[in-house]
C-alpha cells in the first residue's frame, strides 16, 4: 500500500504545458540533444543506497527516498509539472521481505484501475531490476484535462528495500524519449 500511495503521489496532475499537442522546435532540439551520444552525469544518495545516471540537460530534484530527474519543457522552469518527460528513482527501507513483488504490484496495478482516469494496463511481464527479479508494468492513462500519457513501472525488492523506476510521458512524445528513459533505468546501481 506504501508503493501504491508513493507511486500516485508521483503521476502528474493537471498541467496545461502536458496537454499542448504542439511541439515546438525547440523542444524537439531539446530531445535529439538527450536522445544523441551524450556524456552522462551520475547521481548517488548513500542515504536511499541507489546510483543512477542522467543526461546533463535534465533537472534532478532529491527526495529523502529517492530522486526525480526532469526534461523541462523549457516554457519554464519552476513549474513541476511543465515537462516532456519525468523518471522517478525511488527506494523503500524496510520492506518486508515476505512480501512477493507480484503481489505488490498486483495491488498497484488495482489502485490505479481506481484512481487514474482512463487506464489501460499494455504489459505486465517479469523483468530484471539491479540483478533482481522485477516486475514491469507498462500502462496508459489520462490527466484530468485528458493529456494521455504512457508510462511504465518496474519494480524489486532486494535487501528488505522496495526499488521502483517510474517513468512517464505525454503520449505522441513517449516513442522519442523511450531510449533515454530506458537508458537511465538500466543504469541503477543499488550502494548499500
Amino acid at each position: 500500500m506504501t508503493s501504491l500511495l508513493l507511486s500516485l503521489s508521483s503521476l502528474p496532475k493537471q498541467s496545461p504545458a502536458l496537454a499542448q499537442n504542439n511541439v515546438t522546435n525547440t523542444q524537439t532540439a531539446s530531445s535529439k540533444t538527450t536522445t544523441a551520444a551524450t556524456k552522462f552525469l551520475t547521481y548517488e544518495n548513500t542515504t536511499s543506497g541507489i546510483k543512477i545516471q542522467y543526461p546533463p540537460d535534465w533537472t534532478k530534484e532529491s527526495a529523502g527516498q529517492g530522486v526525480t530527474f526532469v526534461l523541462s519543457n523549457g516554457k519554464n522552469n519552476s513549474d513541476p509539472e511543465g515537462f516532456l518527460a519525468k523518471l522517478n528513482a525511488t527506494t523503500i527501507a524496510g520492506f518486508p521481505p515476505n512480501v512477493p513483488v507480484k503481489a505488490m504490484a498486483d495491488g498497484v496495478v488495482n489502485g490505479y484501475r481506481h484512481f487514474l482516469s482512463n487506464f489501460h494496463l499494455e504489459s505486465y511481464t517479469n523483468t530484471t531490476l539491479v540483478d533482481s527479479p522485477a516486475i514491469k508494468i507498462v500502462y496508459t492513462f489520462t490527466d484530468p484535462k485528458n493529456a494521455s500519457f504512457e508510462a511504465t513501472d518496474i519494480a524489486t525488492i532486494k535487501n528488505n528495500r522496495l526499488y521502483v523506476i517510474q517513468y512517464y510521458v505525454q503520449s505522441p512524445k513517449y516513442q522519442s524519449y523511450l531510449p533515454i528513459l530506458q537508458k537511465m533505468a538500466g543504469s541503477l546501481q543499488i550502494t548499500k
